[in-house]
């Protein structure tokens, strides 16, 4: 190669090159070739630059491929197994019992031949007690954690013939397969029922949870529900049977029978009524009169919602509160009767400021764990001004077993702003002997049960006695809950209770007819009457 210094054009260096073999012109003569072009260190550079991008971009698609099939990996799992628990999930399980079920017809076909049944097999649905409850009180961290470790409990109990899958919040299913008696499918549900009852630790805190669980069986067609030959169907059926069984207290197992699926059809219209009685001007308030039973004078009502349904005409508390709290709708419905209760008591105490009355509440677990109940409590008593200590609070021991440390600080809370503390239906469900002493509760009720038992069953007396006398040692009153005869009267009152309600006194009456009480409350002992 040539250089020639002095060739440029518009100021950048040219180079010359002659080629290694001469060429012929026109003429026949040979002729060398000279070759005029650009700096060849440029161009290097240039090709080179053209290299690392062509480089980059190999390594961007290949990036982007490996992603795109890391995406679609994940995408495939996600849609077959629960990413939190690891679980099957609901498409899962429903895929692996359209198998069973595709099976056991070609068994049926065959042994239509030949004789025998084909094996049975259980759909069980699982649903954690107080959940919501947990997810409110402890935090969503808390509440992953519990589902993790109810997952990892069920997982370790099941067998080899045994699918478990997570089917959504606080929920779990399970199939089991080759099963040859529904004792033996019940005998399963019992197990793992006993399993979930034993509390968990969880971030340092115990919590305590049962389970609801639901069960509808299948393969043999003396055990299938008539008609259920579809995998939704029998989910759907054990998810009745698991709802019924939560509504009857939870905690238990109850087999699918096809009259429940009508049920659950009614409790369907009766959550969606309940979601639009509180707008819809439905719900009413009802006060119970509590009297001492020292003095037999008024001391206070327990305010008692009823629901004046559009077809099923006065419902009771107990027909549709379950339902509330299943439903999320509580709150709602506590917030009404809540600050009902608050106005009713504003104005009793402005007509009659002689009298020293109050007003119980009833509060579910999941309106005093929620974060917003303080506010609402709160906003009741600077709205009505009523007088501190003329509003209680009423609480079920289940609360206290649930999120025993968040329900004391919460009822601290109350406790500074004047609220009296009631711990309801107490001995009629969780042990919380050893709650008690560090909790800030004013009073105890009895529940009507014990009330009502005693008349049948003299022993009964002797739990009362110690009801009373627990009270009494812990500085709280005891008010007794169902009385009906003299003869229960006179035996609480022996027995030093302090107050005590029930239709010996008076059913549970609206706010009208509870101001009589109010105009003469030294009379305690109004004609009784029936509901």
């Amino acid at each position: 190669h040539y250089e020639n210094e002095n060739l440029r054009r518009n100021g950048e260096r040219v180079w010359i090159a002659w080629t290694n073999q001469p060429q012929r012109d026109r003429d026949g003569q040979m002729r060398e070739l000279l070759c005029v072009g650009r700096d060849i260190t440029a161009l290097h550079r240039t090709r080179v630059a053209l290299q690392r991008a062509n480089q980059d971009l190999e390594r961007r698609v290949a990036e982007r491929t490996q992603l795109l099939v890391q995406a679609n990996a994940r995408l495939e799992y996600l849609a077959f197994y629960d990413p939190l628990t690891g679980l099957s999930n609901r498409i899962s399980l429903l895929a692996h019992l359209q198998l069973v079920l595709d099976t056991a017809r070609c068994y049926q076909n065959t042994a239509n031949c030949n004789g025998g049944a084909p094996p049975a097999f259980a759909l069980y649905s699982i649903r954690l007690d107080g959940f919501n409850k947990v997810k409110y009180s402890l935090g969503h961290d808390v509440a992953d954690e519990l589902i993790r470790a109810s997952a990892q409990r069920l997982q370790e109990a099941i067998g080899p013939k045994q699918l478990l899958a997570r089917l959504g919040t606080g929920a779990f299913g399970l199939l089991a397969e080759e099963l040859e008696t529904p004792t033996q499918a019940c005998q399963i549900a019992e197990t793992l029922r006993e399993l979930m009852s034993t509390s968990f630790e969880l971030n340092g805190s115990h919590v305590s949870n049962t389970v609801s669980i639901g069960l509808a069986m299948g393969g043999n067609p003396q055990l299938a529900p008539p008609g259920y030959d579809r995998p939704d169907d029998f989910l759907r059926a054990a998810d009745t049977a698991m709802t019924l069984a939560k509504h009857r207290g939870g905690d238990r197992v109850v087999v699918f029978e096809p009259q429940m699926h009508q049920q659950a059809v009614d409790r369907l219209h009766l959550e969606a009524g309940l979601r639009r009685a509180v707008d819809a001007d439905e719900l009413r308030v009802h006060y119970q009169p509590i009297v001492s039973l020292a003095d037999s004078t008024l001391v206070g009502f327990e305010a008692l919602v009823r629901w004046q349904h559009p077809q099923r005409g006065w419902l009771p508390p107990n027909q549709f509160i379950p339902t509330a709290e299943e439903s999320g709708a509580i709150h709602a419905v506590g917030a009404w009767v809540l600050a009902a209760a608050g106005r009713q008591l504003q104005r009793w105490q402005q007509c009659f400021p002689q009298i020293q009355s109050s007003i119980s509440v009833n509060v579910s677990g999941m309106q005093l764990l929620a974060p917003q109940f303080l506010d609402r409590v709160d906003e009741i008593l600077a709205q009505t001004n009523i007088l501190p200590g003329s509003l209680k609070l009423e609480i079920t021991e289940s609360v206290l077993v649930d999120a025993a440390d968040l329900v004391a600080q919460r009822l601290q809370q109350l406790k500074a702003r004047g609220i009296q503390i009631a711990l309801d239906d107490f001995g009629t469900g969780y042990s919380s002997l050893s709650y008690l002493h560090r909790l800030p509760i004013d009073i105890i009720k009895i529940d009507r049960s014990f009330v009502n038992g005693t008349a049948a069953n003299g022993s009964t007396w002797k739990l009362v006695e110690t009801t009373i006398a627990l009270a009494h040692h812990l500085d709280m009153q005891t008010i007794a809950e169902g009385i009906e005869t003299p003869h229960q009267l006179a035996k609480l009152q022996a027995l030093g209770c302090e107050g005590g309600q029930g239709y010996f006194f008076s059913k549970p009456i609206p706010a009208e007819e509870a101001e009589n009480w109010l105009r003469s409350p030294l009379s305690g002992y109004h004609t009784p009457s029936g509901e």
